[in-house]
């Protein structure tokens, strides 16, 4: 019987940076890029409806220090959301992150089993362990760098597992869709 079949890795060595992004406030622009705040990290989506946008140039400041690619892990780090989380799919990303986290995994299966385990429960509890702040919690920088991450020792594994979980993550997203559209029939006859 093999026991061996789980392992810790610490996050820095699993990805490779581990970020924030911007704590400055600049200032709410009529156009311009969308800036991403803990409060807009909803899962497997980013509401860009309640972002404010930000100019060109408070964009690229913000994104020489904290750009975010593709197959980025963002977790909300303040707030009611902390330790939200989403992955980065798209190729072509033109919004910019403050007070969250960026984990630059560089890979969809490293990207996917990272966010499976920061919103399992396991990952939830460990979370909730590192989070400080009395009034309004928040997870450092630090804190987040020092994470421990669990993962399968085969790496076939982890992509089995992570195919799965993303088929019933499709497959719920489908049926959401489909009630929203129901539901907005229903209430327009």
């Amino acid at each position: 019987m093999k026991f061996d079949v789980w392992k810790y890795i610490d996050a820095l060595e699993y990805c490779s940076k581990i970020t924030d992004g911007t704590h400055d406030s600049p200032p709410s622009t009529t156009t311009g890029k969308p800036l991403i705040t803990s409060k807009h990290i909803k899962g497997r989506n980013i509401d860009f409806e309640s972002a404010y946008l930000i100019s060109d140039n408070d964009y690229n400041k913000i994104i020489q220090r904290s750009k975010v690619d593709q197959w980025d892990v963002i977790i909300s780090m303040i707030g009611e959301y902390c330790g939200f989380c989403y992955v980065e799919r798209n190729s072509e990303i033109d919004y910019a992150v403050k007070n969250v986290g960026l984990f630059k995994t560089g890979s969809k299966v490293k990207a996917e089993w990272l966010y499976y385990y920061l919103t399992s429960y396991q990952g939830r509890q460990v979370l909730s362990k590192i989070k400080t702040g009395s009034s309004q919690p928040y997870l450092t920088l630090g804190a987040l760098r020092n994470l421990k991450i669990l993962v399968p020792v085969d790496e076939e594994i982890t992509q089995k597992i992570v195919n799965v979980l993303s088929l019933i993550d499709a497959k719920i997203e489908l049926n959401n869709k489909l009630n929203d559209n129901l539901f907005y029939r229903f209430t327009q006859s």
